[in-house]
């Protein structure tokens, strides 16, 4: 008896492991293609000042790419990458999933086992909100192993948004790690969203 349900136990953590992961791939959605283009700012400085710029459809977005780092991924699957030849760190964004129909705040708990998943040992060392582009944003730090067992940190932030949740991550050198606060603040301090498929941009170089 004492062994029937063992095994009983067993087989139903095992459905349930399965069907979180089958949540996991429903709540999460393939990410969406982007469009991205990139301009100078119109101001002059000893090293030019560049602005990214995001279309979904009708939604727009903009924000600052931090100096000596460059924009890549693949828009046209829903990725894209930030990084520098210079500076040990790397920032993705992409649209994931469906925000809530009313602008509040989202949910911790799937994207807490949503990065569980991704990095797997990994630790969560804190978590807390904070504002972008109108919104209300969940934020994660994950302490990780990466190649030859060096210790990573990941900040991932999701922002609720009328094209869908917004995931931005910047992972560094846990040593690092203060740096790529910075860089993170920098991009989410300058990111705005459309308004009824108007973006309002406000450049640097701007008197007014």
């Amino acid at each position: 008896m004492i062994l029937y349900m063992r095994s009983l136990t067993l087989a139903l953590c095992s459905v349930l492991f399965l069907n979180g992961e089958v949540r996991a791939a429903e709540f999460f959605a393939a990410p969406q293609p982007m469009k991205a283009t990139v301009q100078k700012e119109p101001i002059n400085t000893v090293d030019p000042i560049f602005r990214a710029f995001i279309n979904i459809g009708s939604d727009k977005f903009t924000f600052l790419i931090p100096e000596k780092f460059r924009l890549g991924g693949d828009a046209e699957k829903g990725r894209l990458q930030l990084s520098s030849t210079e500076v040990d760190t790397v920032i993705t964004m992409s649209f994931i999933g469906d925000s809530p129909a009313a602008p509040q705040e989202l949910s911790p708990t799937p994207y807490r086992e949503w990065l569980t998943t991704r990095y797997a040992g990994g630790k969560f060392v804190r978590e807390f909100s904070r504002p972008a582009a109108g919104r209300t944003g969940r934020v994660f730090d994950v302490e990780w192993k990466g190649n030859a067992g060096m210790a990573r940190t990941t900040r991932a932030i999701y922002i609720p948004t009328s094209a869908g949740v917004l995931e931005v991550t910047i992972t560094s050198a846990a040593k690092s790690f203060p740096t790529a606060q910075t860089l993170l603040n920098s991009i989410l301090g300058s990111l705005s969203a459309s308004v009824d498929g108007k973006l309002e941009v406000i450049h640097l170089g701007n008197t007014n």
